[in-house]
Formats: C-alpha cells, sequence, structure tokens
C-alpha cells in the first residue's frame, strides 16, 4: 500500500529535519502573532496560522488550518514547521492507543471523575460518500465540522471531515471523517497515524461499500469498529454485516443512526472496549476487526 506523503521542511540551521503531517495536531505556545515576542518577520500565511492557533481553544491539525484559510496543506505545513521551530507552536503526540482507549471509554461511561493529563485521542471515522461520515463527525463535534476536500484524482474526489471536542478538561477527542477513500488511497498511512483506533461505516442500505475501508484498516493495523448507518426502518443482522464484509465471528458491529448523539456515542463506546480488547491479545493476534 502506497505511503502518503509526509510535508517535509529542511532547516539549514538545524542537524534534523522537522516533519509536518497533514494531520498533524499542533497548538499556540504562548505566542500570538500581535505579541512583540512574535517576530516581525512572519509572513501573512504563517502569522495568519500562528493567530489561529492563538485563539482557538483546542489542538488544530494542518488539515483544519487548511480548510479555514482555503489555502494548500502543503504551503500550511511550510508555515507550521517554521512556527515550530521558532518555538512558537507546540506538535502534540498522541499517547498510548490502548490507554487512550481506556480512559476515553471511562470517561463516556462517567465511571471516574478524577483529573487526567492534558492530551488528545485521536479516532478515524471512514466510509463510502454515501455513507454518513460527515454526519457521524457532526453529532461529536463541539461546533460545525471544518471540511477539506482533495480536487478529484486518480483516486476519486476525498473529502476529510476535522472536529476537535473536549470531553472533560484536559483530555480531548479529535475525529476525522474521511469520505471516498479507496483501498489504493496513498492518504491512509497519514490518516491512520497515532490513531487510538477507527470506525468504518457502512449504510444499512450499501454495506458493501464499506469493504475497501475494513481492508485498508486490517492492512495498515488499526483496530476498527464496524458501525451500520441504519435508514428508516432497516434492521441488519449483525451476523450479515459481517459474512458482506469478510469479518470474523467476534467482530464488533454496532447499529445506530448517524444523526443521533447517543447512537454514535454507543458506536465510540463499542470501539474503546474493542482497542482495549485488542491490546490484551498476544501479539501474533489478528489485527483490526477481523
Amino acid at each position: 500500500m502506497s505511503s502518503a506523503p509526509t510535508l517535509l521542511r529542511r532547516d539549514a540551521t538545524a542537524a534534523h529535519h522537522r516533519s509536518v503531517l497533514v494531520h498533524s495536531f499542533i497548538s499556540g505556545a504562548g505566542t500570538n502573532a500581535t505579541s512583540p515576542l512574535a517576530p516581525a518577520c512572519l509572513n501573512e500565511v504563517a502569522a495568519s496560522v500562528l493567530q489561529t492557533c492563538m485563539w482557538v481553544d483546542h489542538p488544530v491539525t494542518v488539515a483544519e488550518l487548511a480548510a479555514r484559510q482555503q489555502i494548500s496543506p502543503a504551503v500550511i505545513a511550510v508555515a507550521v514547521s517554521d512556527l515550530l521551530d521558532r518555538g512558537l507552536l507546540h506538535l502534540h503526540h498522541p499517547t498510548s492507543p490502548a490507554a487512550d482507549a481506556t480512559h476515553l471509554r471511562r470517561v463516556i461511561d462517567h465511571m471516574n471523575g478524577h483529573t487526567p493529563p492534558s492530551h488528545l485521542v485521536k479516532i478515524l471515522v471512514v466510509g463510502g460518500h454515501r455513507s454518513g461520515v460527515s454526519t457521524f463527525v457532526g453529532q461529536v463535534a463541539d461546533s460545525a465540522p471544518l471540511v477539506y476536500a482533495d480536487p478529484p484524482n486518480a483516486h476519486g474526489r476525498i473529502r476529510i471531515d476535522t472536529a476537535v471536542t473536549r470531553v472533560e478538561p484536559g483530555l480531548y477527542l479529535g475525529l476525522f471523517g474521511a469520505s471516498g477513500l479507496t483501498e489504493d488511497s496513498p492518504q491512509w498511512t497519514d490518516l491512520t497515524r497515532h490513531a487510538v483506533g477507527a470506525v468504518a461505516l457502512a449504510h444499512s442500505d450499501r454495506i458493501a461499500e464499506a469493504a475497501p475501508a475494513v481492508r485498508a484498516l486490517d492492512a495498515v493495523g488499526v483496530p476498527f469498529a464496524v458501525g451500520v448507518n441504519l435508514a428508516p426502518d432497516a434492521d441488519p443482522c449483525p451476523a450479515h454485516v459481517r459474512s458482506v464484509l469478510g469479518l470474523a465471528d467476534d467482530a464488533p458491529v454496532v447499529m445506530g443512526d448517524a444523526r443521533l448523539r447517543d447512537a454514535v456515542t454507543r458506536i465510540l463506546m463499542d470501539l474503546c472496549i474493542h482497542v482495549e480488547t485488542s491490546a490484551a491479545c498476544t501479539h501474533d493476534a489478528p489485527v483490526g476487526g477481523r
């Protein structure tokens, strides 16, 4: 499977390369673009990126910044890399997927009330253009998700919905909805990097359309649950869904209407439980939903 291109900036004065992914999480480091501490030599794009990162109250991604400013992610990534090198932005590294899944599940289920250290949990939601990915992400977001759509190419048109929501003080959930990915789309490596897990979303009338996402997630080794977005009066059998998608008998399949927040939360809960279970398995056990 092809690897997504990483956006790199070579710093002539440093002994290392700064690697910035389209879906890297970043936040301001305490100085905004109008502060006297900010370099006066910042160009317009860099100044705008810095101002946005200081203005929003949660970590953002290169994809989100590109959607906000309607500028190519490659251009935004260069500005982000420069700001990181200047110490004006902070790059977030997601922590252990299994630990994050356990913590997130307990918070959602109101099982503990302690304040966790500040970190961000990344979950991917993938499906066909008609599966309801954007609707699913929108149910979790604190505000309307930001959208980035790739121009049509050999792999078709791909849409990315990005949303970050605060679960509790110090704990953020970053949800990435990707619609239109084919099994060999080059974006898979980038999208799944540091992800706790993924939801392969299928519409109850078009279950087979989720098969490419299921195969791709299994290939990259990301634990996933299948969410079935139910049409009115639809009542598919989980065994039928597993059969169509080629899943094992114990693969998590959760039914729900993507328009309802409770249904979306239930699917995410089952995903977290599956991630915990997967982490407890031996290293030679199958990964993903199989």
